[in-house]
């Protein structure tokens, strides 16, 4: 009984297996007479001159031109069905300024054979200028953002914590693909900062985690710029007013004197006379309701004179005299009896120790 396992390649007539056909032949002829990859010899790119991304499809990012090469001839290999495992090194090489050679090596294994086979292909580089690209030099965006402080001007830190967070997200964001997300312009004005951004998206989503960091109120407005394909097209601004209070400021609160640590979505103080840590619910009516004395930073180095059971006394730094205040809780960790006070409506009051590495005024 013949071995129906057994038969031969009808092109070359060498006895094979059916298990070691591909197609009806044997495969070493099937490699003979089969592409098992398929790359253009010639191709065409179209970079962007002044960022560098390129278009497949759509326009993406690259690092560089041997980059978006690589990346452009990969998305266009075809290889053969038949193989059962494959790999493929890309390598760039600049011929001249307008073009790149790319030589490749496919790595396969067909049927338990293993497989390597070279190409290459030249791509011509043909320079415009990208969607994004466009927008940014025409001063095209979508939103402004707007970012103001309630009753005061921003300060130092928060003018920096700000722009770095739009930086790094609109940076983010681009990396990703968004590319909307520019800044076409940022005006620095006595009252805050504005920033003209590329993608509502974007604006909004930076509006929010600003927030996230310093709390605040967010408002909404549109404007209509125009119509396009029969749709109405608004320009939106966001405009985030953080709350009148800063760390640092020494404020009153419900008959209570605290400390300001820290303002995000909630408020976080200390007590200046029991010492103990206050939460305050960062909305409205609570901010409202705050009374500023001023910051840690204008408080005054003065003389303490005696300590009694519920009051000391100090040098008033402001009327030049002695005078009595409150007894503060951290009375045992005050050294060489110096005391740094802020002035209120009711007196002076002293600031805790731990808060003296701030650079405090002196009288």
């Amino acid at each position: 009984m013949p071995n129906i396992k057994q038969n031969f390649c009808p092109a070359c007539g060498k006895n094979v297996s059916i298990d070691d056909t591909i197609g009806g032949v044997c495969i070493d002829c099937f490699i003979k007479n089969v592409d098992l990859i398929e790359c253009r010899e010639n191709d065409e790119i179209v970079v962007c001159k002044r960022c560098g991304a390129f278009y497949d499809a759509e326009w993406k990012n690259s690092v560089d031109e041997e980059d978006a090469v690589l990346r452009y001839v990969s998305s266009r290999i075809k290889t053969s069905n038949e193989l059962d495992e494959q790999d493929i090194d890309l390598m760039a090489e600049r011929m001249d300024s307008n073009r790149i050679r790319v030589n490749g090596i496919l790595h396969g294994d067909l049927k338990g054979k293993i497989i390597e086979k070279t190409f290459s292909s030249i791509v011509h580089i043909k320079y415009t200028v990208c969607d994004s690209c466009s927008r940014i030099s025409g001063g095209y965006y979508e939103s402004i953002l707007q970012i103001r402080a309630d009753d005061r001007g921003l300060n130092n830190k928060e003018q920096t914590d700000v722009k770095k967070i739009v930086n790094d997200y609109v940076t983010r964001r681009y990396e990703d693909g968004d590319k909307r997300s520019f800044i076409t312009k940022i005006d620095e004005l006595d009252e805050g900062i504005d920033f003209y951004l590329g993608s509502k998206t974007v604006s909004k989503q930076i509006c929010k985690a600003i927030k996230l960091k310093y709390g605040g109120e967010i408002q909404r407005s549109s404007k209509l710029v125009g119509v396009k394909d029969g749709k109405n097209l608004y320009r939106v601004t966001y405009s985030l007013r953080l709350f009148k209070i800063s760390p640092g400021d020494v404020i009153s609160f419900k008959e209570r004197f605290i400390q300001i640590i820290k303002v995000a979505k909630d408020i976080e103080g200390i007590d200046l006379k029991s010492g103990k840590t206050v939460l305050l619910e960062g909305k409205k009516s609570n901010i409202d309701s705050i009374k500023i004395f001023g910051n840690i930073k204008k408080a005054v180095d003065t003389d303490l004179l005696s300590i009694g059971d519920k009051i000391i006394e100090v040098v008033d730094p402001y009327a030049n005299k002695s005078v009595k205040i409150l007894k503060p809780y951290f009375i045992d960790k005050i050294k060489d009896n110096r005391v740094r006070v802020i002035k209120t409506s009711t007196g002076l009051l002293a600031i805790p120790p731990e808060y003296y590495n701030i650079s405090i005024k002196k009288i």
